[in-house]
Protein backbone atom coordinates (compact mmCIF):
# COMPACT_ATOMS: atom_id res chain seq x y z
CA UNK A 1 0.00 0.00 0.00
CA UNK A 2 1.47 3.18 -1.12
CA UNK A 3 0.28 5.36 2.51
CA UNK A 4 1.23 8.94 0.67
CA UNK A 5 -0.96 8.28 -2.43
CA UNK A 6 -3.74 7.08 -0.26
CA UNK A 7 -3.37 10.04 2.00
CA UNK A 8 -3.90 12.15 -1.65
CA UNK A 9 -6.56 10.37 -2.01
CA UNK A 10 -8.56 10.76 1.05
CA UNK A 11 -7.93 14.73 0.96
CA UNK A 12 -8.43 16.53 3.96
CA UNK A 13 -10.60 14.13 5.52
CA UNK A 14 -9.18 14.50 9.32
CA UNK A 15 -11.08 11.28 10.77
CA UNK A 16 -9.89 9.27 7.80
CA UNK A 17 -6.17 10.23 7.47
CA UNK A 18 -6.06 10.05 11.36
CA UNK A 19 -7.69 6.37 10.96
CA UNK A 20 -5.12 5.24 7.99
CA UNK A 21 -2.36 6.34 10.19
CA UNK A 22 -3.22 4.88 13.11
CA UNK A 23 -3.54 1.32 11.61
CA UNK A 24 0.04 1.25 10.19
CA UNK A 25 3.35 0.09 11.84
CA UNK A 26 5.57 2.67 13.63
CA UNK A 27 8.71 2.48 11.61
CA UNK A 28 5.77 3.22 8.53
CA UNK A 29 4.70 6.18 10.42
CA UNK A 30 7.86 7.08 10.72
CA UNK A 31 8.44 6.89 7.55
CA UNK A 32 5.73 9.08 6.35
CA UNK A 33 6.25 11.44 8.44
CA UNK A 34 9.65 12.38 7.31
CA UNK A 35 8.26 11.74 3.73
CA UNK A 36 5.67 14.45 3.69
CA UNK A 37 7.00 17.73 2.74
CA UNK A 38 6.79 20.45 6.06
CA UNK A 39 5.54 23.31 4.17
CA UNK A 40 3.19 21.92 1.81
CA UNK A 41 1.50 18.99 3.72
CA UNK A 42 1.36 20.46 7.03
CA UNK A 43 -2.26 19.05 7.74
CA UNK A 44 -1.10 15.45 6.90
CA UNK A 45 2.21 15.97 9.23
CA UNK A 46 0.12 17.11 12.29
CA UNK A 47 -2.16 14.09 12.13
CA UNK A 48 0.69 12.29 11.84
CA UNK A 49 2.97 14.10 14.33
CA UNK A 50 -0.32 13.43 16.65
CA UNK A 51 -0.32 9.69 16.29
CA UNK A 52 3.37 9.73 16.80
CA UNK A 53 3.02 11.32 19.83
CA UNK A 54 0.04 9.06 21.10
CA UNK A 55 3.20 6.44 20.38
CA UNK A 56 5.78 8.20 22.44
CA UNK A 57 8.20 7.52 18.71
CA UNK A 58 10.37 10.72 18.06
CA UNK A 59 9.46 13.25 15.80
CA UNK A 60 12.32 14.58 13.39
CA UNK A 61 14.58 13.02 14.77
CA UNK A 62 14.26 14.80 18.51
CA UNK A 63 13.43 11.75 21.13
CA UNK A 64 11.42 13.27 24.48
CA UNK A 65 8.44 15.48 23.73
CA UNK A 66 7.29 18.17 26.36
CA UNK A 67 4.06 19.46 26.32
CA UNK A 68 3.53 22.59 28.85
CA UNK A 69 0.53 24.19 29.13
CA UNK A 70 0.76 27.79 29.66
CA UNK A 71 -1.96 29.62 31.88
CA UNK A 72 -2.84 33.06 30.88
CA UNK A 73 -2.20 34.43 33.84
CA UNK A 74 1.71 33.07 33.82
CA UNK A 75 2.17 34.63 30.31
CA UNK A 76 3.11 38.12 31.96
Amino acid sequence: MNILAELEYIGHNTAAVADLLSNIDDDTLSDVFNALDPAKDTFFRNIAGVEMMKRNLPIDGHGDIVVEKIWPRDSQ
